[in-house]
């Protein structure tokens, strides 16, 4: 009975140490803020999570306009992006599809408002951003 017990004990060990290696989140930040969905926000609570580090491939959140209408990003039928690497854990976000291809993400000089929260739009420009790539854990 006290080998079932040792027995016992020693699954809810290893049955924890499984919830620590767990994957952790994956968040992506720039200078004045934290990704979210199409907007920089101010606060790390707001910030987009993702499962794995994002790369190139579709990002729907980060649609924009293929046909070059509008520089916008949020809105649109295009979601191919290409993750330039900068270094460990720094990028540049770039348009892979539709007339926007080569424009590098950044942030807007146009600002929302959401209730409390407040931060800035995305929109394709000509010159880079830097956007850095990170493990957090929660």
């Amino acid at each position: 009975m006290r080998w079932l017990s040792s027995l016992a004990a020693l699954g809810l060990v290893l049955g924890s140490a499984d919830v620590c290696t767990a994957k952790q989140p994956w968040e992506i930040s720039t200078p004045g803020g934290y990704l979210s969905g199409a907007r920089i926000v101010q606060s790390a609570a707001g910030a987009e999570q993702f499962r794995e580090p994002p790369g190139r491939g579709p990002q729907r959140f980060l649609a924009y306009d293929k046909e070059g209408n509008s520089p916008l990003v949020g809105k649109g039928e295009a979601d191919l992006w290409e993750f330039v690497s900068r270094g460990p854990g720094e990028v540049f976000i770039r348009a892979a599809e539709g007339k926007w291809k080569g424009w590098y993400l950044n942030t807007s000089d146009r600002a929302f408002k959401d209730g409390p929260s407040f931060g800035y739009l995305l929109e394709l420009g000509k010159e880079p951003q830097t956007f850095y790539i990170y493990q957090v854990s929660k």
